[in-house]
C-alpha cells in the first residue's frame, strides 16, 4: 500500500514485446524489460548501448538516458506521438484494404528537412561508434513537439553484425547474387553503412510522400500477402516512382541504391538540404522548439531522482502492478 500510494501517478503509457514504457512525471519515463529470456537479454543489449552513448559527448537527436540498473532505463519523456502517428494522421486509410486512399497533407518543407537531417545525424552518430541501429523505423522515432529524436536501441550492434531486416519497407532482403555466404547474415547480409542508408532512404520517402513505399497500392488480391509482395519488389530493386522534389528524390535512390559510403557522407547531404532550402526564419523557428538536451545541473538532479525512485522500490511496484 505505501508503494502504491507514492506511485500512484505513475502509468502504462506503451508497450512492446521487449519492454513496457511508464510515464513517471512530465519529464521522466521509465522502461521496464518483459519477463521473458529473449526480452531480458534485449533489453541488456539496450543497457549496454546506452553505457557506450554515456562515453561520449551526447547527440542531440537520440533519446537521452538519465539512469541505468539492470531492470530499469529512465529516459527523458517525450511528450508527443511517434512519427509514425504524426504521418498517419496526414492520410485517408482504407482499412478493408489496407491501403492509403489519398494523402491529404504533407508535413511543412521546412520540418521534413529537419527532421531528415536530425534522424541521420543520430545515425551518424551510432556509426561514429560503429554501431548500426538495426530496428530503424517511424515507430522508433519520437516527437516533442517539433522536435525529432531516436530511440529503441535493443537492435543496435556492431558494424559486421549478422542483420535481421526490420519489415519491409525499412529493411531490404538480398538478392541471391547479393548474399555473401562467407560471412553471417544469410539472406537480410550484416548491419552496416548499407542496411542503415536503405532504412534512411525509405523514411525519407515516408517523410515526403506521406506513406510508406508503395502505401497507396495494394501489390496483391490477397491483403495478407501483401507483405510478402513488399518485400519481394525491394528484393528486386522494383522501387516507386520518385516525383516529389528532385533533391529530396535523389537522396531517396542514393540510399536505396547504397550509394553513400558512410552516413555521416550522408548526414553531411541532409544537412547541407536543409541549409540550402530553409529560410532563416523557418530556422529560428525550429531553434525555439529545441531542447537539445538537459543542461549538466538538471542532469545531475535529474539521474539523482531516478536513482531515488529505484531504490525506494519504482520497478518493484510496477512488477507488482504487471502481475495483477
Amino acid at each position: 500500500m505505501a508503494l502504491e500510494s507514492q506511485f500512484q501517478n505513475v502509468h502504462l503509457i506503451g508497450s512492446g514485446g521487449i519492454s513496457s514504457i511508464y510515464q513517471v512525471n512530465s519529464s521522466v519515463v521509465v522502461k521496464v524489460p518483459s519477463s521473458d529470456e529473449f526480452a531480458r537479454q534485449q533489453f541488456r543489449n539496450e543497457i549496454e548501448n546506452y553505457k557506450t552513448f554515456t562515453r561520449h559527448t551526447a547527440c542531440a537527436f537520440i533519446v537521452q538516458c538519465f539512469y541505468l540498473t539492470d531492470d530499469a532505463i529512465f529516459l527523458e519523456n517525450m511528450k508527443d506521438q511517434c512519427l509514425a502517428f504524426r504521418i498517419q494522421y496526414n492520410y485517408t486509410y482504407d482499412r478493408e484494404k489496407w491501403v492509403v486512399i489519398q494523402v491529404d497533407k504533407l508535413e511543412p518543407l521546412h520540418l521534413r528537412l529537419a527532421w531528415m537531417d536530425g534522424i541521420t545525424q543520430a545515425i551518424a552518430f551510432l556509426e561514429s561508434l560503429n554501431l548500426a541501429h538495426g530496428d530503424l523505423r517511424p515507430e522508433n522515432i519520437l516527437l516533442h513537439g517539433n522536435k525529432i529524436k531516436v530511440t529503441d536501441f535493443d537492435h543496435t550492434a556492431p558494424f559486421g553484425t549478422q542483420f535481421w531486416a526490420c519489415t519491409a519497407p525499412w529493411g531490404r532482403e538480398l538478392k541471391d547474387e547479393e548474399i555473401d555466404y562467407d560471412i553471417p547474415g544469410w539472406a537480410d547480409g550484416v548491419l552496416g553503412t548499407r542496411s542503415e542508408q536503405f532504412a534512411l532512404g525509405s523514411i525519407y520517402y515516408y517523410l515526403n510522400y506521406g506513406m510508406e513505399v508503395y502505401g497507396d497500392k495494394t501489390l496483391t488480391d490477397n491483403r495478407r500477402d501483401r507483405g510478402i509482395a513488399l518485400m519481394e519488389l525491394l528484393k528486386n530493386m522494383q522501387f516507386p516512382v520518385l516525383d516529389c522534389d528532385p533533391m529530396i528524390d535523389e537522396l531517396i535512390h542514393k540510399c536505396w541504391y547504397n550509394q553513400f559510403t558512410t552516413i555521416a557522407n550522408l548526414a553531411e547531404a541532409t544537412k547541407a538540404l536543409f541549409d540550402k532550402r530553409c529560410s532563416g526564419e523557418d530556422k529560428e523557428a525550429l531553434e525555439e522548439g529545441i531542447d537539445v538536451q538537459v543542461a549538466a545541473d538538471g542532469y545531475e538532479a535529474t539521474k539523482a531522482f531516478c536513482q531515488k525512485l529505484q531504490e525506494d522500490g519504482l520497478v518493484d511496484y510496477i512488477r507488482s502492478r504487471q502481475s495483477c
